[in-house]
């Protein structure tokens, strides 16, 4: 069992409440899954990677799949042993340290709002162009069709030699530091499966359930090639922050008046409410930005977030804290945590060698970072009882 016990500064001094364990495993994969839309990775994201490398987007997306079951094997294991409605910087931070788990959670905070800003633009943009009498999502993959009958191209020309429409209006090969920049991009729009992790504390029996719901999870989001609801994928994308941002509220990240807000959870429905209309707020500021700098943005989360977690079940089955009876624990280890790492570094790479979007991504993120553990140290640390992931849900007083 995890062995660190939270203890937020004054914990006395503000309400926290507990999420309602109602959730079937089904329901949280339904969740997950919704989360998961390829329509998504198609329209937005996929257009994205598409504008920039052409045919390249097959070969990188293919990459991406290989990418997406790697995460999910790792996710799935410290999602077993660590579900709690913080994620990654839970398991992270109960393995690693406090200040490490802190540097995990400061990337998906500031990621969260970009992350539902892209949903938000490509929901908003199909639905201004609907034709009445024709689904979008239907043309789109008629059309697809369509080009697959008739290729101009044999399926090997272009996964081995992807082209590209140039600057003087003409197809050429394509770099190779732009595939590299795709790649990155094209592994975030096909990863997924740990937020199921937010939802644990909804789970019944999480450690027993957690590991299964996240690989099938993200095994089928990987492979589905059925469009599912990009707009359910917004709904489900916010309630996903919002119960990260409850767990900040809970876990005594911001002055205390911030963090009774965000964990109040509603009497009757169990939604922390609050955190849901802040991750909104968060989501419609973001959307003042272009879509481009949204997506170059938020996929610098892969290489943070696969590097963090797959060190995390590293050293967590050295520990015997991931993987333990009664926990998911993934086939033919430590494979799964060194290809995590080797990615993590790879993609890194790949982003240092990008002077427009890659290196600017990576870095602003890791300011982020910087500023987020700047905060633990000069803060959080120097609170009485000091702070560490709270592993344990806190007692049941429902309000608002």
């Amino acid at each position: 069992m995890p062995h660190l016990v939270s203890v937020p500064y004054d914990p006395e001094a503000f309400v926290t409440n507990q999420l309602h364990r109602k959730l079937s495993s089904f329901g949280v994969l339904l969740l997950t899954l919704s989360c998961l839309s390829p329509v998504l990775s198609i329209y937005a994201i996929g257009s994205d990677v598409l504008l920039h490398v052409g045919t390249g987007a097959a070969i990188v997306f293919i990459c991406g799949i290989g990418v997406a079951v790697v995460w999910a094997v790792v996710y799935a294991e410290l999602g077993s042993a660590y579900p709690y409605a913080g994620g990654d910087y839970v398991g992270v931070g109960s393995i690693l340290g406090p200040w490490v788990g802190f540097a995990s959670l400061t990337v998906w905070a500031v990621t969260q709002g970009s992350s539902n800003a892209i949903l938000a633009k490509t929901v908003a943009t199909y639905v201004c162009d609907l034709v009445p009498a024709a689904s979008p999502v239907m043309v789109t993959f008629v059309a697809l069709g369509a080009g697959l009958a008739h290729p101009a191209r044999s399926l090997a020309a272009v996964v081995l030699h992807p082209t590209t429409l140039g600057v003087t209006g003409t197809m050429g090969p394509v770099a190779m530091a732009a595939m590299a920049l795709a790649g990155v991009s094209a592994a975030y729009a096909t990863t997924g499966g740990n937020q199921a992790i937010a939802f644990g504390e909804e789970l019944a029996e999480p450690h027993r359930h957690m590991g299964g719901v996240i690989l099938l999870a993200g095994l089928i989001g990987a492979f589905a090639t059925a469009p599912l609801a990009v707009f359910n994928a917004l709904i489900v994308g916010i309630m996903f922050a919002a119960r990260l941002f409850f767990s900040f509220g809970r876990d005594g990240i911001f002055h205390r008046r911030v963090n009774s807000m965000l964990a109040k959870v509603h009497r009757s429905t169990g939604a922390p409410r609050a955190a849901t209309w802040a991750v909104g707020l968060l989501a419609a500021a973001c959307c003042l930005l272009d879509t481009h700098a949204l997506v170059v943005f938020t996929s610098g989360l892969t290489v943070y977030c696969l590097g963090l977690v797959s060190f995390a079940v590293l050293v967590g089955r050295s520990r015997r804290l991931t993987g333990q009876p009664g926990y998911w624990r993934s086939l033919l280890f430590p494979l799964a945590p060194i290809l995590g790492l080797l990615l993590a570094v790879a993609f890194g790479i790949a982003d240092l060698l990008d002077a427009d979007a890659g290196r600017p991504s990576l870095l602003l993120l890791g300011a982020m970072i910087a500023a987020g553990l700047l905060w633990h140290h000069f803060v959080l640390r120097r609170r009485e009882g000091g702070w560490v992931p709270r592993v344990e849900s806190a007692p049941a007083v429902l309000i608002d």
